[in-house]
């Protein structure tokens, strides 16, 4: 079976924070399936283009992940998503080029729009299955934007299967006129994260006993890391360090936090790790973790992995988050958007290390049972043999 993978979120040598997970699930499909991915991004015209879209033209065009081939065709995308719903037709042709005389399937594209709209366009036209897999943004607030909901709604309609990683997410896919949701969650490379270097990071930013907090995410107002910038300034936080681990958003979402620590007198205490490909040890070396969605958390990447690091969590009251973490045993709940409970919330585990060593257990226990990579990647690879000889959904 050749199962092709569609995601423009897809990981690439210069951006390592772009769903990592996806790498690790493809390598595990890889051991029993052929597996390739087209991960399209956008073309850049030169130096006259905003900095920030300059890093676009040295992505290179190929890359390997151990046995799994993953190509970045170009394709034509205008700044801050003007004419967003046109941009399908540009991404579904840098597809088609690249994949061009190749036979597969099963087509996955991750998200509804561009890529799964464009999975599911491609499977129509070769007359193989189609998975589209929703993950948050493209359900929730994409869909708001000029004739992109219909677009979003096409395509859970004609795709052959849809899956979600969380309740949420199913609820939207629901909400969009997609009833039929598979649940099929991220999956965790439990060994990976269970064997960081507490060390290597720490020495690395020269800190000693420091109690260590850590944020890991895109910077963008769906994750609020201005929240956690805001609680370095609150009272008492001497000795904590903050560590933010991630990539600026998107246009209008991307949010100045160095300017704000600097503005707060913090920006001693809040360190801006960037992207980072070793955030399994960036884990180890923190005493925290911060998820602090003010709409849901259930279940990001990034909980899952700080909790297979056996890192105790501080997580929002969000979305269904109290339906499957209980205060103060597999993690510690706080109000969203409140930097005075998120630090009051961090000084009093600074305190109390058994309860940390508490949540910690739980947490990991939690991921284990539920979201190692393993079952999760057997789970899909059973999902696409039986799509395999089926054929697009009527």
């Amino acid at each position: 079976m050749r199962l092709l993978f569609v995601s423009h979120l897809f990981r690439n040598p210069l951006e390592h924070s772009k769903l990592p997970h996806l790498v690790d699930l493809v390598r595990e499909l890889s051991r029993e399936v052929e597996v390739e991915v087209v991960a399209p991004v956008p073309w850049v015209p030169g130096r006259l283009v905003p900095k920030r879209w300059r890093r676009f033209a040295a992505i290179p065009k190929e890359h390997r992940y151990g046995d799994v081939r993953v190509r970045y065709p170009r394709h034509v995308i205008l700044p801050r998503r003007l004419l967003y719903f046109r941009a399908g037709r540009s991404f579904l042709n840098a597809v088609r080029r690249t994949v061009a005389g190749g036979s597969f399937d099963v087509i996955w594209g991750h998200t509804a729009y561009l890529d799964g709209w464009a999975a599911v366009r491609l499977g129509k036209e070769r007359g193989v299955p189609s998975i589209v897999t929703v993950r948050g943004e493209d359900v929730r607030s994409d869909v708001d934007q000029f004739r992109i909901r219909s677009l979003v709604e096409w395509t859970l309609r004609e795709a052959t299967v849809v899956t979600s990683p969380h309740p949420e997410t199913t609820a939207l896919a629901h909400a969009l006129g997609r009833k039929d949701v598979v649940e099929l969650h991220n999956g965790v490379d439990l060994s990976r994260f269970s064997d960081g270097d507490r060390a290597k990071v720490r020495r690395e930013l020269g800190l000693t006993d420091e109690f260590v907090v850590t944020f890991v995410g895109h910077l963008v107002p769906f994750k609020d890391p201005k929240t956690f910038v805001q609680a370095a300034a609150m009272p008492r936080m001497e000795g904590v360090v903050f560590l933010v681990v991630g990539s600026a958003g998107r246009g209008r979402e991307q949010t100045d936090l160095r300017g704000l620590a600097a503005d707060l007198g913090v920006g001693d205490r809040v360190r801006f790790l960037g992207d980072r490909d070793d955030v399994p040890d960036v884990l180890a070396a923190s005493d925290l973790f911060v998820a602090l969605s003010p709409v849901e958390n259930i279940w990001s990447n990034t909980l899952l992995e700080a909790m297979a690091a056996s890192v105790p969590c501080v997580v929002t009251r969000a979305g269904t988050t109290e339906r499957f973490l209980r205060h103060g045993k597999e993690a510690w709940l706080v109000p969203p958007q409140s930097p005075k409970d998120l630090a009051e919330a961090i000084l009093h585990l600074k305190a109390n290390a058994a309860l940390r060593a508490e949540i910690a257990r739980n947490g990991a226990a939690l991921v284990a049972a539920g979201f190692d990579l393993r079952a999760v990647a057997t789970q899909a690879l059973a999902l696409c043999r039986s799509l395999a000889s089926r054929g697009p959904r009527a």
